[in-house]
């Protein structure tokens, strides 16, 4: 059971129980279960809470051909470019025709029902050499700091009430540091939901692009063996 105590200047306490919350919680958006997280409709489906990346390393004969093709990919899945950059030969390798050798890498943000489809058809920007994925499921952690922050908006709440019934000035300040506190605290937790929910929302792919004179073949397939 947690409690909030708040000392006066007279010697007293003012002091708020806070331990009721899961019960006050459960009754409005859903029920605790015996793991003290709350399931119901904040929380969401635990599919939704999924961060997906991915990162490739694409060939091409012609880098300027194949960052168009990308930037055409983007727009048709409605992803965006967060970062880019390319590196291009010297002034002697181009004197000397040679212009292979060009590399570029691209970071974009791609909505995350469109994170699969735009994935499997990178093969139309280049040659794909590599291609791995990852999925992070942060359904756990973010169920508990919405609980936190559930709790410090309880917190909050109590504070302006036993504000309102403050005598002196120094209890005044007192609960005014405490409130501080509880809101800086609610703030920063906040703030990690929003950047869950964009990382969810929009999934991080990474690409590598390199500019070659001869693409690597595909691996010859194997003879399958006498039981296969």
């Amino acid at each position: 059971m947690e409690a909030l105590e708040i000392e006066g200047t007279d010697g007293g306490t003012y002091t708020e129980e806070v331990a009721e919350e899961n019960a006050d919680y459960a009754a409005a958006d859903g029920t605790v279960d015996a793991t003290g997280l709350i399931q119901g409709e904040e929380t969401g489906n635990f599919a939704d809470k999924i961060i997906y990346t991915a990162s490739a390393h694409l060939e091409t004969t012609d880098l300027d051909q194949a960052m168009d093709a990308l930037y055409q990919l983007a727009d048709q899945y409605g992803a965006f470019l967060e970062s880019s950059s390319v590196t291009g030969n010297n002034l002697l390798d181009i004197a000397a025709g040679y212009r292979y050798g060009r590399c570029a890498d691209f970071t974009l943000r791609v909505p995350k029902e469109h994170y699969s489809d735009f994935t499997a058809a990178l093969d139309a920007v280049g040659n794909v050499v590599t291609l791995s994925s990852d999925a992070e499921n942060i359904t756990a952690q973010y169920s508990d700091v919405e609980t936190q922050v559930k709790s410090y908006d309880t917190q909050e709440q109590r504070l302006l009430e036993i504000m309102a019934q403050a005598d002196t000035v120094e209890d005044m300040i007192a609960l005014e540091s405490r409130l501080s506190d509880v809101r800086m605290e609610k703030d920063r937790l906040e703030t990690q939901l929003q950047n869950w929910d964009r990382q969810v929302d929009y999934s991080t792919v990474t690409i590598s692009l390199t500019e070659v004179e001869v693409l690597t073949p595909e691996p010859p397939a194997e003879e399958p063996t006498y039981l296969e």
